[in-house]
């Protein structure tokens, strides 16, 4: 008599429901004659033991794959063989597992279970990545008591499906279609769908088996988030500040997809002011960057408005690797591959005239869109440190002497805050060549800017010059150069009078000698 082989699919995760696939026939033993391996039943579950044929599955769950199979040639000269596949709109004898499949990693898995040492494996794609096999159980529900060797077994295989496994709408389900069937042409009926293909063979020679077919969906599923807060420091006016930092975009999806970033106004954090958008400009940072699958890969470019969005990556090709990864971008979804790479977005600002000192804060939004599904990611950043490093500017405008004191004005300002103080320097030489040291006179903290000089002392020369000070303690650099200079009391008129006497006696001379030669 011939052995029925049952076999149970089925994916576990800790923190994620179970999801079980069963196919059943009735447990009969195979008759001689028929094919030497016979699978009954196939049948995928999910955690409330629902059956999932023709119907759509989440990524990111466990499954239970349920099959009851055996064979005339004994249960340990069994294999199990698994394949799945996209089917790409293809039904019955049209649809086949791809004969490419490093194109179509995340488009078909293939699991093999060997009885005789109970072990199952992925066999596509390799490094479990996309698929996993969580456990596997093999028991025999009913004896045969005829011939033990033929009992009927079933087979239960628990795994994981990954979150790039390619979507399949599955919109086509035929509500009165066999769930599965020995018979290709019918098992495989639904177009737009995951086909599954559940085999018994012998495992010495695979030109005896038995198969049956059944079809599942997956639902379309996408994820993304953005790491680093990119910081600039500057003054108002200042442009093309290239920002500290970067922005790490990572994202997963299993349909075509669109990734865009969009951004609010910058707005000073106690509300009084912002910058423009328009300001900011980024550049996506990536070996497979162009100008076909971004439109910020060739060089900085602007946002165009407060919440516009722009296109960091346009995945219009799902095959084989464009359905990225937590590290990577179109074409390299493979994150167990040597050849990842990490998306990264630089990023400008050019600070306008005339912002208010202060942080600036605005919202980073990277949204991923599959088809009508949309996933938007938001984060934060005060990143943008509109500071005053340039020092004030002050200069002495007058002098204006009294007898005992002089009355010193001056004038000071500063392009991008407020002047907090002006102080009076001077120094004094008798001789206008040999000068005394600078000294700090006194402090003025309130415009206008002024002083009583009254050190006038001695008679000679005196010289004078402004320091000023900004709110944010950047002070001018005067280079104790001075502003302006003045002469004071009788020292400067003798100088005055002894060279009025010069004069006047060379006149008187020059006279004297002319009177004589007149007279000779």
């Amino acid at each position: 008599m011939k052995k029925t082989i049952s076999i149970i699919l089925c994916y576990v995760m800790i923190i994620s429901p179970l999801i079980t696939i069963i196919i059943d026939v009735p447990e009969v033993s195979a008759l001689p004659g028929d094919d030497e391996a016979y699978i009954h039943s196939i049948d995928l579950l999910d955690d409330e033991h629902d059956s999932m044929l023709d119907k759509q599955l989440n990524v990111d769950r466990v499954y239970l794959l349920i099959i009851k199979a055996n064979s005339t040639s004994g249960w340990s000269n069994t294999e199990i063989e698994v394949k799945a596949w996209y089917d790409g709109g293809k039904i019955g004898m049209a649809s086949n597992y791809p004969a490419e499949l490093e194109s179509h990693r995340n488009a078909a898995f293939t699991f093999i279970y060997d009885p005789e040492t109970g072990t199952a494996w992925v066999e596509f794609p390799a490094g479990d990545l996309e698929v996993k096999i969580i456990n596997i159980r093999d028991t025999i529900p009913f004896t045969n008591s005829i011939d033990p060797e033929q009992a009927i077994h079933e087979v239960e295989i628990y795994f994981y499906i990954g979150a790039q496994l390619l979507a399949a709408t599955g919109d086509n389900f035929q509500s009165d279609g066999s769930e599965y069937s020995s018979e290709k042409a019918l098992g495989l009926d639904d177009p737009w769908s995951w086909d599954l293909k559940v085999t018994a063979r012998d495992r010495n020679d695979h030109s005896v088996f038995n198969s049956t077919f059944g079809e599942f969906g997956i639902f379309i599923n996408s994820n993304i988030t953005v790491y680093g807060t990119p910081e600039a420091y500057g003054q108002p006016g200042e442009s093309n500040i290239k920002m500290i930092g970067m922005s790490m975009l990572s994202y997963s999806a299993n349909a075509v997809y669109w990734v865009n970033i969009s951004c609010p106004d910058p707005q000073r954090k106690d509300g009084s002011g912002s910058i423009p958008i328009s300001n900011l400009a980024v550049r996506l940072v990536h070996p497979n960057a162009d100008g076909s699958n971004s439109e910020i890969a060739e060089e900085p470019t602007h946002f165009t408005g407060a919440d516009i969005p722009m296109l960091v990556w346009n995945g219009n090709s799902m095959m084989p690797l464009g359905n990225g990864t937590w590290s990577s971008g179109p074409f390299l979804s493979d994150y167990n591959s040597p050849d990842n790479y990490s998306s990264y977005i630089e990023w400008w600002v050019d600070i306008p005239e005339g912002t208010s000192i202060g942080v600036y804060d605005w919202v980073i939004t990277m949204t991923i869109e599959c088809d009508s599904y949309k996933h938007e990611y938001p984060l934060y950043v005060n990143g943008i440190h509109v500071e005053d490093t340039s020092p004030p500017e002050s200069n002495i405008t007058e002098v204006i002497k009294a007898s005992d004191h002089w009355t010193i004005n001056a004038e000071a300002n500063d392009n991008h805050s407020s002047v907090t103080e002006v102080v009076l320097m001077y120094r004094y030489s008798e001789d206008n060549v040999n000068w005394r040291s600078w000294t700090v006179y006194e402090t003025d903290p309130t415009a206008p800017w002024s002083w009583d000089f009254d050190m006038l002392k001695h008679d000679g020369y005196y010289e004078f010059l402004s320091v000023a000070k900004d709110e944010y303690d950047n002070v001018e650099d005067a280079g104790l150069i001075a502003d302006i200079s003045e002469t004071n009391g009788l020292g400067l008129d003798i100088y005055l009078i002894i060279t009025i006497v010069i004069a006047v006696s060379i006149v008187a001379i020059v006279m004297v000698k002319l009177r004589k030669r007149k007279k000779e």
